[in-house]
């Protein structure tokens, strides 16, 4: 019931690929963990660090055809700002 509310946008999600997952890690800060990840050279697609405003969530996902180590910041304000992996 709840895919089928979502738009065309949200029905191309990794999440419903299993290619992607939401993580919060008591006591670290979603930057924190980014930072853990990409310093541990883990293999992602892409990282959105979001701000406490927005969850405080980290999204990661991966792509089995290639990996993008995309890194962006989710601001309050909404939106997303990339940044360098």
């Amino acid at each position: 019931a709840v895919n089928a509310a979502l738009s065309d946008a949200a029905n191309d999600s990794q999440h419903l690929r299993g290619q992607a997952a939401d993580i919060l890690v008591s006591g670290l800060s979603s930057q924190q963990l980014a930072q853990e990840v990409a310093a541990a050279g883990l293999p992602f697609d892409k990282m959105i660090f979001y701000s406490e405003e927005r969850g405080g969530h980290l999204h990661v996902s991966f792509n089995g055809a290639g990996n993008r180590r995309a890194i962006l910041y989710a601001p309050p304000a909404g939106g997303y700002e990339s940044l360098q992996a």
